[in-house]
């Protein structure tokens, strides 16, 4: 995914990417978690009983746009098992 992700101005085509990202290298699975204060997500479907502890640790983002652009330029940072 090499598109010049810092010219994309609008949340829509960050998730385009973010699904793509998601078919080609996790099976179709991602997530996305948005609280009063602050967004989360990940790829992968998470299935250990740990679930809510390690949302916790995930980076949270201020907003929807923050969130999916670091999924497009890290997605290695959002893996979750």
């Amino acid at each position: 995914m090499k598109k010049n992700i810092e010219k994309l101005k609008d949340a829509g085509e960050l998730l385009v990417l973010v699904d793509k990202i998601t078919r080609d290298n996790y099976d179709g699975h991602y997530n996305i978690f948005s609280f009063t204060t602050n967004y989360r997500g990940c790829y992968r479907t998470p299935y250990n009983y740990d679930f809510l502890e390690n949302l916790e640790n995930l980076k949270s983002y201020n907003s929807l746009y923050d969130l999916l652009f670091n999924m497009v330029k890290n997605p290695e940072n959002f893996e979750i098992y």
